[in-house]
């Protein structure tokens, strides 16, 4: 799966002729979480993105939270 996520978004970014450390620390935090998007930020000598990358870390989880919630009683209505 992440394999897939990893081509997709870098082949969309390459064909957007997006700044692929941005694409980088964006993809980080939807994998990884906030932490890992922060370090790699940080690493990459791009401070600018660190509070970006952690506020999208952070609000993938609050969605995957919720979302999660709605599939499990889905499946639980439908007697899978």
């Amino acid at each position: 799966m992440v394999l897939i996520h990893g081509v997709l978004i870098y082949g969309i970014a390459r064909l957007g002729r997006l700044d692929l450390e941005t694409i980088s620390v964006a993809s980080q935090a939807a994998v990884g979480g906030p932490s890992t998007a922060l370090a790699l930020a940080i690493a990459r000598g791009r401070s600018e993105l660190a509070l970006p990358g952690t506020i999208v870390g952070l609000l993938g989880y609050a969605v995957g939270n919720y979302a999660g919630l709605g599939v499990a009683a889905l499946v639980r209505m439908l007697g899978w």
